[in-house]
């Protein structure tokens, strides 16, 4: 039976609220008891209430996430970013209910993002990228992502 079709539907018991990966994973069985297990299908639920980058937000605003990633690699390099900023980052109020992340805390997670995308990009060996010629050197959380979240005072400090 080569190119049989089998439109399934599935409801499941509530709504996606609770951010992170989730998956689907089919296993068909046919009228002998044989099965087939279809590859699992991952996606990505996100909290936009945050204030930080949303997989769709990520891929509008940078170039590098717009067709190469899948929503779950995505979700989890801006999970990543969104750590090593907040690690980095002097430490934001806590408050009740949470406020919004700073916009530059929220640029640098896209920035370090894109970073932590190219640093696995790389071929280590050489530091080149593909066949090309073209080198890059990417360094996650570089100096201008720290200096946009830790400006240094341009004003010398007398103590």
């Amino acid at each position: 039976m080569d190119g049989a079709q089998l439109i399934a539907s599935v409801t499941i018991p509530g709504p996606l609220t609770v951010p992170g990966i989730h998956r689907v994973a089919v296993t068909l069985t046919d009228s002998t008891g044989g099965k087939s297990r279809v590859p699992a299908l991952r996606f990505a639920v996100d909290d936009d209430t945050t204030g930080w980058y949303t997989v769709d937000e990520a891929r509008e605003d940078a170039d590098d996430f717009r067709d190469q990633l899948t929503d779950a690699v995505l979700y989890r390099l801006l999970t990543i970013a969104r750590n090593d900023v907040l690690a980095y980052a002097p430490a934001l109020p806590v408050t009740t209910p949470a406020t919004l992340p700073p916009a530059h805390y929220v640029a640098s997670q896209l920035a370090q993002a894109v970073n932590v995308w190219n640093a696995n990009r790389v071929d280590a060996s050489n530091g080149s990228e593909g066949d090309g010629t073209f080198t890059i050197r990417p360094f996650p959380l570089d100096w201008a992502i720290k200096q946009t979240l830790r400006p240094k005072n341009p004003l010398p400090v007398i103590g």
